[in-house]
């Protein structure tokens, strides 16, 4: 029905694509625990996909960021779209259109402590802030009415998965231990390389790309 609907809804459009700098917003988590990390380190860019109607109103605005959805932490057992989920309601409702957010490289990357707080009119503060950042990057897009579009679909075999389980990457720690072990090891290199199957990990995964030219 959803696909019917928006087949309906078909009109001439313009679209533009960009990308702009966010920082501030969120933190790597690992940064207290490792000897290497700090918590700037996250991914910072914001990719903006910008879909407007003949008139320039918004029909929609795609938006691509590095973040994990986990203010509602692990104790939470019911659906939630957390901070990004705060940050589409907050852009359909002071911007217009529909808003989609696509997950980019998060690896380590949470949202910071404030952004989790309490928002005003809004369910985490950290849709707000988020929300202004792609509204400020979105107005700053260029459209066109007269873009390419090309996809491309490719599966990639990468084999069996090498899972390194060292005390460095799970303990964090390069020396001491219980008996000096995490020292010991940093020098005989006591590494376990842990081969995972497809039913753990999916060792062919399928890679598409979009173009706009």
């Amino acid at each position: 029905d959803a696909m019917l609907q928006a087949e309906k809804s078909l009109q001439p459009a313009s679209i533009g694509v960009s990308s702009g700098l966010l920082t501030g917003a969120t933190v790597n988590r690992r940064a207290h625990v490792s000897p290497v990390l700090h918590s700037s380190d996250i991914g910072p860019h914001l990719g903006i996909v910008r879909v407007d109607d003949a008139q320039g109103k918004p029909i929609a605005t795609l938006w691509n960021f590095a973040i994990h959805g986990v203010c509602h932490g692990p104790e939470n057992m019911q659906f939630s779209s957390d901070v990004m989920g705060s940050a589409n309601d907050y852009l359909e409702s002071n911007l217009g259109g529909v808003a989609l957010f696509v997950n980019a490289d998060a690896g380590d990357i949470d949202p910071g402590d404030h952004m989790c707080d309490p928002g005003e009119g809004i369910e985490l503060a950290g849709g707000k802030i988020l929300g202004d950042a792609v509204m400020a990057t979105r107005a700053q897009t260029a459209t066109s009415n007269t873009a390419g579009l090309a996809a491309a679909s490719v599966i990639v075999p990468f084999g069996p998965t090498n899972l390194n389980a060292t005390l460095e990457r799970f303990n964090n720690c390069t020396h001491g231990g219980p008996l000096d072990i995490c020292s010991a090891c940093e020098i005989l290199r006591c590494d376990l390389y842990a081969h995972l199957p497809s039913g753990w990990v999916e060792n062919e995964p399928r890679f598409t790309a979009v173009r706009f030219d």
